[in-house]
This record gives C-alpha cells, structure tokens and sequence, in this order.
C-alpha cells in the first residue's frame, strides 16, 4: 500500500509537470508517462486507459482556448464526429491485443512519435485550403480517431504536420483547435476502457488531476514561450522513455 502511494504521488506530481510543457505544444503527455506507467508495474492496457483520462487535461487547456475564441472552425464538427467514432473503435480494439504484443507495439510507436515530432517542424506549406484537400483532412480524423483510442500519444503532432503541409495553417490556432478535439476524443475513449474494467480509478483520478492543474497554467503561458524548445524536451524525454520500455519488452 505504501509502495503504491509513493508510486502514484511520483507519477502525479511528474504529470502535472509534463502537461504544463504539453499544454503549451498540444501533445505529448503519453510519450512520457504512458512508459513510466509500464515500468511502474501497470499492463499496457492499464497505462493507455488511464492515460486517455489524465490526457482529459485537453479539457481544461481546451476550455481556456475556447473562451478565448483561439482555434480553426473550418469544418469542425466534421473533424470531432469522425474523429468521435473512430476513438470508439480504437479504444475497443486495444483491448483484444496480448499485453506482450501490445508493449512492443506502444515502445515502438513511442519512438517513431518522438522522431517525427523532431521534424516535424519542417513541414509547412502556404498553399490555401481546396476541396481535395478539405476532403483529405475530414477523412483523416476518423483515422486518427481511432490511433486515438488504440495509443494517441503524439497524436496531435501528426495533426498539426498534416495540416501545416496541406494549407500551412496558423500554428497557434492549429494547436488550439487539436486539444478541443483531444478533450472531446479523450472522454470517448475514458468511457470505453471504462466499460471494460482497464481504468484503475486510484491511479487516474490524482494522476488526472494534477495533470489538469499543470495543464491549465500551461494553457495560460502558451503565447510566451517558443514551442520548438518544448518539442524537443518531449523528444528527448520520449526517446528515453521508449527505449526502455522496448528493452524491458525484449528480455
């Protein structure tokens, strides 16, 4: 028991820290915590279903993003019903994949994230925005819904690439418009794991809180800090984070 509460007081206070940075850039959360909630002795499936409700910090940044009318609206109910439904599919279909497979899965998506997170800042384009291309974006969110449900750590970096290269969209908007989505996507799949008994409530509910008070306060100090920095500690840390938790997989 004693063991336990240090573990959870640990990983708490190291959300909230995290999803300050992670406020601020839109993403990222799960690349550290989802590994350091492995090592911790939790199941994959564990680590993901209570990193989709600690990654509900997405509602309290993207409430203060909201108010402050500060994200893209084209074609945004489309991008959340898609994005809504494919949530629900990933989020049930983790649950059918072996808990050695599904580590190897999550170390190796860690680090592929990570990487690309690096470069991903050399996407951009200034092209507006087509029919093709509208049609290219819709259709993408139900896709990343469902990358969403099954894992969605980084998941917000792959938006935000994909829309600067299309129509080299305002990156502050852009952010802004991806963690409204995430808090919307992020309940769907806390009320799927939950239905299925994953989410281990005395872990998510003080990890989840802290991770909404370091959240909030990120949100705030967005404006005045250069997100490339903040990208590259997440990758760093991510690196680090998925290495390990690949070698722990393969002994």
């Amino acid at each position: 028991m004693a063991y336990d509460i240090l573990i959870i007081g640990g990983l708490s206070i190291i959300a909230s820290i995290v999803c300050f940075f992670c406020a601020m850039a839109g993403s990222g959360s799960g690349l550290i915590l989802v590994p350091l909630m492995i090592l911790s002795g939790l199941t994959p499936v564990q680590a993901i279903a209570i990193h989709k409700f600690e990654a509900l910090w997405t509602v309290a940044s993207g409430w203060r993003y909201y108010k402050n009318d500060c994200f893209l609206k084209t074609d945004f109910n489309y991008y959340l019903f898609l994005g809504l439904i494919g949530t629900y599919i990933g989020a049930r279909f983790i649950h059918f994949i072996p808990n050695d497979v599904l580590q190897i899965s999550v170390a190796l998506l860690i680090l592929a994230v990570s990487i690309f997170i690096n470069f991903s800042g050399k996407f951009k384009s200034g092209d507006t925005l087509t029919k093709t291309k509208r049609i290219i974006l819709i259709t993408s969110m139900f896709f990343f819904g469902i990358y969403e449900g099954t894992f969605g750590s980084g998941n917000g970096f792959f938006i935000a690439a994909l829309f600067f290269y299309l129509i080299g969209s305002d990156e502050q908007k852009t952010v802004c418009m991806i963690t409204i989505l995430a808090a919307f996507w992020n309940i769907a799949a806390t009320l799927t794991h939950f239905t299925f008994g994953s989410l281990l409530w005395h872990y998510a509910l003080p990890i989840g809180i802290m991770a909404a008070i370091g959240a909030w306060f990120g949100a705030g100090y967005a404006m005045k800090v250069d997100k490339a920095k903040i990208r590259h500690v997440i990758f760093t840390i991510s690196c680090i984070g998925g290495s390990i938790l690949l070698l722990q997989s393969l002994i």
